[in-house]
């Protein structure tokens, strides 16, 4: 096997000191690495954990693309899985291969890989996406998992009057026989589930897996019945069909010539004896029919139905040869039929973990092994305990098979039959056992044997397209290997269950999971469930009367309606994800994407232990595990997580700021957070996910657009035309007032902003950029701005619930991602100061026509918006009282959230250690230029520069800087005192007294404002055209009750404080 390591990015910060740009440098983790699996004749990728080249301990946790993959949204969920089986699940306009494809997946192996079929494949609608059984909703494709088309189940059933619908999860963390698995499993029970994947992880980490085998063939039997034969003739009878047994198999295979061709069809026959049982006490006015025999002759057709159920098969078979048999033993056919029982159809699956790894709440992993095996052997001995102990097992292999489209009734009627087959009763299905090597290290063994008839060729699988996605999530394996995958997530789904009852008992985290569905029946909006679910499990109330008390209390919506489902709750509707295409190659310079080539890549972050408060029922530690496109032969791993040393790939896409600064951003974030009189609701780590996402993004983008402004204006220009106009005003206006004059809020759906349906990533012009720099930058920046963008729209349209606040923060996401692209001021300002004021509100002003207070204004505007508290202030409103959340009460939020971004940037550009460090990296040391536009790409933007190019008429600002600062030729080293940050502002000390002036107005105190400065070098300013000030004031009335005000004054102070600008601000 060859293996190929993922490319592996992680990242520690120096220090936090010196915070720059959008608010308060970053640490990240164990490396995890991508297994590419050669085969004899074909190559296949699977997503795996592999050593870290820097992990002394071989066991070691890594983080795996499915890290915290129940923590996320819906659609994001979908969306990962389109990354890992693009061409299972194509999302751009590329010509779609059948849903039996081979995927990039964590199972694939194309030796198994059945060829394309033309009959499975669907036309693609014009955005790329496969028809899917139920079509389109509000024209967003469905996921290809979403259930049955009518007219194919009007034709499937008789009588059919409608389908019904089961939750589609997605098992981790199996590894089966070294083989990394991802598992469809259909089931409406909460819990089996998760903890199939939990008891998948223990054994696949500290086990290595599940080891799994089958019968060499898939031999399943077809019985005849043969009666009349007297006691005194069976010897004969049986003797005469052994002799010709050759011409009962030949006869036999002409009724299954296709079964015949694939290799399989009739291999032997057993002739059987059965003796009729004794049917019991006779009830009354019952009538016998008597016979002179007292038992039967039953002969089994062995038939190997290769890949298929093979029941018709094997009825046929029955039926044909049925004459011939009546022919040779002289009796009367009774019953021909296939039987389930399949005793040479079997899987078996094994684990063996030390006994030291099982450690489990609190209990040593020793007794926790010992008292598994007890649990084991009760079941041994009581068939009450028994039948609880297997039903376990099947809540396992019954979803599977439902999610497969195997007839799961037979496999349960085999498993249960098989007992009785091996022992003479009831008893468990699994086996638990510990061992000791000859070290003296103790394992738990555990092992479960089954008949597994499973298919994966005929019958409903075709009928039914779904299966087609299903069976491709394990990358269409033969019947074999899905008899494995089987009976390995029954064993994990009976160890998960035994760990429970041995430690904690299994009601508290059954309880845990099943208070999703009480919350559902209790009537509670889709986005508060999780919310509910907290409350409950905290008080330890798992009824509806605690969920109404959640509601109420909280006022998450205004009526609760008991035994029904709200019809009108905000619901994610967006879909669409990262583009893929084997369209624009390499030979045109444009970035090539190869999704059958490479797997998914992953950014994962992870918040240090000191950050682990949480409000009630939040994680302990936010953690961010979010899956992108790789373009490249590679997957890039970038892991944000404590103690672990930067990158240059980390240092390009986030400059210094990198786990510990985001750390401290958390701190910040806390103290800025706007609260109201009223309690929090249990929903606070949703607003810092996504307070962290956006800044995430502003992060990448700001680094992108430093490196590579025109190609990242372009991808961004490019989002920006893709995105969906008839999203932008469905539910609030330009002032974010509702344009609906009836109904209420909730009761319309939050549109997505289209940005995913689109091949955004296609046509991006890279002709001129080395590859060597494309693939650390672009290639992996494009695609993970997409990716986080994505994260954060998917979250914001399936968790918040009132729609005009999700409207707000997905509109206010692209002003933050627009500003940073956007270069406000063209042409350098004119000096002509008699010039009208409504050039203010043209679409596209000329800046050489207005007054430089003007341009000055539209210039901090832009800056100002790149530090993104209006974000902050709208993720905090996530937490208020639902019914406070109205369109006016949005608007108020984003007044403050203004007023807070020109107090961010006015106090981060005058901290001392900013304003010394942009003084001596534009005047003295040369290392940077000063953007006068205010455009990132076009040098070091600052407020204090722009203000002298734009207001106090400084023609070149780095001379007037250099000026100021630079006393003689030794000065300009940076070895004097013209470096120091106190010495700086000193200097600069009428300017920035101006600049404040101009920015603030009037202060607080009543003085008037003095003058602005002049200079000898330049000429003087204008008057300032406002007496208060540019920086708009927010607008905090007693109206606003239900904030509270203290909070928003302190918030309001935070930045002078935090950046040492306090006294500069007057604050």
């Amino acid at each position: 096997m060859a293996v190929e390591a993922a490319q592996v990015i992680s990242s520690q910060p120096p220090s936090a000191t010196g915070a720059a740009d959008p608010i308060p440098a970053a640490n990240t983790g164990h490396l995890q690495m991508q297994a590419k699996k050669a085969l004899a004749h074909a190559q296949a990728h699977k997503t795996a954990t592999t050593t870290s080249v820097t992990a002394k301990n071989s066991e070691a946790a890594f983080h795996s693309i499915w890290s915290g993959f129940y923590k996320k949204a819906l659609k994001e969920r979908q969306n990962q899985l389109r990354l890992v089986f693009p061409t299972l699940f194509p999302s751009t306009a590329v010509t779609t291969t059948s849903p039996t494809a081979s995927p990039i997946s964590p199972n694939h192996d194309q030796s198994r890989t059945s060829s394309p079929s033309s009959e499975s494949d669907a036309s693609s609608d014009e955005s790329g996406e496969r028809s899917t059984p139920r079509g389109k909703v509000n024209g967003n494709a469905l996921f290809p998992l979403n259930g049955l088309d009518e007219n194919v189940a009007d034709n499937m059933v008789e009588n059919c009057v409608g389908t019904l619908g089961l939750p589609v999860g997605i098992g981790l963390n199996f590894t089966i026989n070294s083989v990394p698995t991802v598992v469809p499993m259909c089931v409406e029970e909460p819990s089996v589930v998760a903890a199939a994947s939990g008891a998948a992880k223990t054994i696949s980490t500290y086990g290595g897996g599940f080891t799994a085998t089958t019968s060499e063939r898939n031999i399943i039997y077809a019985q005849i019945q043969v009666l009349g034969i007297e006691e005194q003739d069976f010897a004969s009878a049986m003797e005469q069909l052994a002799r010709r047994r050759e011409e009962i198999i030949a006869l036999g295979n002409q009724f299954c010539d296709n079964m015949r061709a694939r290799g399989g069809g009739v291999t032997d026959i057993t002739i059987r004896k059965v003796t009729k049982a004794d049917t019991g006490v006779k009830r009354a006015n019952e009538v016998r029919r008597e016979r002179s025999y007292r038992s039967w002759l039953v002969v089994h057709l062995h038939v190997d139905v290769c890949d298929a159920m093979g029941a018709n098969c094997c009825s046929a078979v029955a039926e044909g040869t049925a004459p011939l048999i009546a022919s040779v033993t002289g009796g009367t056919i009774g019953l021909k039929i296939v039987s389930n029982l399949s005793v040479e159809r079997m899987a078996k699956a094994s684990f063996r973990v030390p006994v030291d790894k099982l450690g489990y709440k609190g209990i040593a992993g020793e007794e926790v092994a010992f008292r598994l095996v007890e649990a084991n052997d009760w079941a041994r001995s009581d068939p009450y305990r028994a039948t609880t102990h297997n039903k376990g097992i099947m809540n396992g292999i019954d979803a599977v098979a439902l999610a497969t489209g195997q007839d799961w009734r037979a496999i349960e009627a085999a498993g249960h039959a098989w007992n009785g087959v091996r022992s003479d009763n009831y008893r468990p299905f699994t086996d638990y056992w510990v061992e000791e090597d000859a070290t003296g290290r103790r394992y738990l063994g555990g092992e479960l044997e089954l008949p597994m008839p499973v298919a994966t060729k005929g019958g409903v699988l075709k009928t039914n397209p779904v299966y087609s996605y299903t069976l491709g999530l394990l990358n269409n394996p033969d019947s074999k290997g899905l008899a494995m995958v089987h009976v390995a997530v029954g064993l994990a789904q009976n160890f998960a269950a035994l760990r429970a009852l041995c430690t904690e008992g299994i009601q508290r985290g059954h309880m845990s999971l099943h208070a999703r569905n009480i919350a559902i029946a209790a009537g509670a909006p889709s986005h508060a469930i999780a919310e509910c679910v907290t409350f409950m499990v905290e008080t330890g109330r798992f009824n509806r009367n605690a969920v109404k008390e959640y509601l109420t209390a909280h006022e998450v919506h205004h009526e609760i309606r008991l035994n029904a489902s709200f019809e009108n709750i905000p619901a994610a509707l967006a879909n669409g994800t990262l583009a893929s295409s084997h369209e624009a190659g390499k030979a045109n310079g444009r970035l090539a994407q190869t999704p059958d080539e490479s797997p998914p890549s992953l950014f994962y972050f992870e918040a240090s232990d000191d950050h682990a408060s949480k409000p009630a029922g939040a994680e302990g530690r936010v953690t961010l595990n979010v899956a992108f496109q790789t373009l490249g032969p590679k997957p890039v791993h970038i892991e944000l997580i404590p103690n672990m040393p930067s990158t240059k790939i980390v240092r390009q896409l986030f400059g210094e700021k990198g786990q510990a600064w985001l750390n401290e951003l958390f701190d910040v974030l806390e103290s800025l957070k706007l609260s109201t009189i009223k309690p929090e609701r249990s929903n606070a780590v949703l607003a810092r996910k996504l307070k962290l996402l956006s800044v995430l993004l502003n992060l990448v983008i700001r680094r992108l657009m430093v490196a590579y402004p025109t190609e990242t204006a372009r991808f961004v220009k490019r989002i920006s035309r893709s995105r969906s106009s008839a999203s932008l005003d469905d539910i609030s206006g330009p002032n974010g007032h509702n344009n609906s004059g009836s109904g209420s809020d909730s009761e319309k759906l939050v549109g997505g902003s289209g940005i995913f349906r689109h091949r955004v990533l296609l046509d991006v012009d890279l002709k001129h950029i080395s590859p060597a720099e494309m693939d650390s930058h672009l290639s992996i920046g494009f695609p993970l701005v997409l990716a986080l963008w994505q994260v954060f729209e998917f979250r914001v349209q399936q968790w918040v619930g009132k729609p005009v606040l999700a409207r707000a923060l997905i509109d206010e996401q692209w002003r933050v991602v627009l500003a940073l692209t956007n270069t406000p001021l063209h042409a350098p300002p004119s000096h002509n100061h008699h010039h009208n004021h409504h050039h203010r509100h043209t679409a596209h002003p000329d800046v050489s026509e207005l007054a430089p207070l003007e341009v000055f204004e539209m210039a901090m505007s832009t800056h100002s918006k790149r530090f993104q508290s209006t974000m902050f202030v709208l993720c905090d409103a996530i937490t208020f009282p639902e019914r406070e959340i109205t369109p006016s009460f949005v608007h108020l939020l984003a007044g403050i959230g203004k007023t807070l971004e020109w107090n961010h940037a006015v106090a981060h550009d005058l901290s001392p250690s900013r304003l010394a460090r942009d003084v001596r990296d534009v005047a003295i040391n040369r290392t940077a230029k000063c953007s006068t536009d205010a455009g990132l790409a076009s040098g070091r933007v600052n407020a204090f520069f722009l203000y002298l190019a734009i207001v106090h008429g400084a023609s070149d600002v780095a001379e007037y800087l250099r000026s100021k600062v630079i006393l003689d030729d030794a000065s300009a080293s940076g070895t004097t005192e013209a470096a120091d940050e106190r010495w700086i502002r000193n200097a600069f000390q009428p300017e920035i007294k101006g600049f404040l002036e101009c920015i603030l107005g009037d202060r607080e105190d009543g003085h008037p404002s003095p003058n602005l400065p002049t200079s000898a070098t330049t000429p003087p300013p204008p008057p300032p055209s406002h007496s208060s000030g540019l920086i708009p004031r927010a607008p905090i009335s007693p109206s606003s009750s239900v904030l509270d005000g203290e909070r928003v004054k302190d918030a309001l102070r935070l930045f002078g404080r935090y950046y040492s600008t306090e006294a500069v601000m007057g604050a």
